[in-house]
């Protein structure tokens, strides 16, 4: 590798959200539907519910440029929502039901945050599913300046540790903290996770030595990696990155450990719920072009990512299937 349904509810309540705008390059100019099909009247919108810099920001912006690539004339502005490990921004855009000019890059937060928290006003089957594009594999990541070289130079310090090691996390029960609780936990490491906003605000926190880890995906240290700030000590799941500082790193499948929740997460691109057939189709269309874009397959490439792509209805079977694992680990 290389480098229940819950559609149609309103949101109770307002929050406080911080707004990061980046207008891609492209033309005013829409372009025109033809024969009468569906094509946006105007600018699109992508909603990043976690905050610049993190691998969903990346993510939504690569998207967006690829878009404006494959289809002259939209434009696709990024804008942050970031907040309550995602659910403010995926909650703002559940209230954009039915309007075509909205996106937003998804990952395992869409099944994560309602699985633990029945609460929420959506869940994954709310929302109008489109594609999903690339693989990702998170990293439990180390700085440095920790004295820790390896995988197992970390398991033999930290067990020794009179404190808990200190993980910086999306999310306190996501799919970064339940596989790194349980990994952790098996090898006699206490944990105490620190919960960030996405990786734009916890690399800062273990550059300065604030945390003594954080999980990650490749794309998203690539440049701390590279500059020999960080060292990946371990990933999740089979996939493995046979280059640069990932050569020889292990990962759980690797090392035959039976991890919760043991795997990458998807990244794909979903619309508000309730929008027009005629629209879905576009934005697949769209997708299936930009995926096969130059930019976005280096963006594959640079990030460590794999190309993995479902479209519309076997993406949402796909998400199902994944949302039984989840509801399965939460419900113990």
């Amino acid at each position: 590798m290389k480098f229940p349904s819950k559609k149609g509810l309103a949101l109770v309540g307002a929050a406080s959200v911080a707004l990061s705008l980046t207008a891609c390059a492209g033309s005013t100019d829409q372009p025109a539907a033809e024969d009468g099909a569906w094509a946006p009247e105007k600018n699109i919108t992508m909603i990043v519910p976690f905050s610049v810099g993190g691998g969903s920001d990346l993510f939504g912006r690569t998207v967006a440029s690829a878009l404006e690539e494959v289809r002259p004339g939209i434009n696709v502005t990024v804008e942050n929502r970031e907040g309550g490990s995602g659910t403010i921004g995926y909650s703002y855009f559940m209230e954009q039901a039915g309007d075509p000019h909205f996106l937003l890059p998804t990952e395992t937060g869409l099944i994560s945050g309602p699985a633990r928290n029945q609460e929420l006003l959506y869940d994954w089957e709310t929302f109008s599913l489109l594609g999903m594009l690339v693989d990702d594999v998170n990293w439990i990541v180390a700085s440095k300046d920790s004295g820790w070289e390896d995988w197992d130079s970390f398991v033999k310090e930290a067990k020794k540790s009179d404190v808990p090691i200190t993980v910086g996390l999306p999310s306190a029960d996501g799919t970064e903290a339940v596989p790194t609780k349980d990994l952790l936990g098996q090898m006699g490491i206490e944990v105490e996770p620190v919960i960030f906003d996405g990786g734009g605000e916890t690399i800062p926190s273990l550059l300065n030595g604030d945390i003594d880890l954080m999980v990650s995906n490749a794309g998203e240290v690539a440049g701390q990696v590279e500059a020999g700030d960080f060292i990946p000590l371990i990933g999740y799941g089979e996939t493995t990155i046979d280059e640069g500082a990932y050569d020889g790193v292990p990962t759980t499948g690797t090392l035959d450990y039976e991890v919760d929740l043991d795997f990458g997460q998807f990244r794909g691109i979903i619309a508000p719920p309730d929008i027009s057939e005629e629209a879905t189709e576009w934005y697949i269309e769209a997708l299936k072009e930009a995926v096969e874009t130059d930019s976005f397959q280096e963006y594959v490439s640079n990030a460590g990512l794999t190309n993995a792509t479902r479209w519309g209805q076997d993406f949402q079977d796909y998400i199902n299937d994944l949302a039984k694992e989840f509801v399965a680990v939460y419900s113990d």
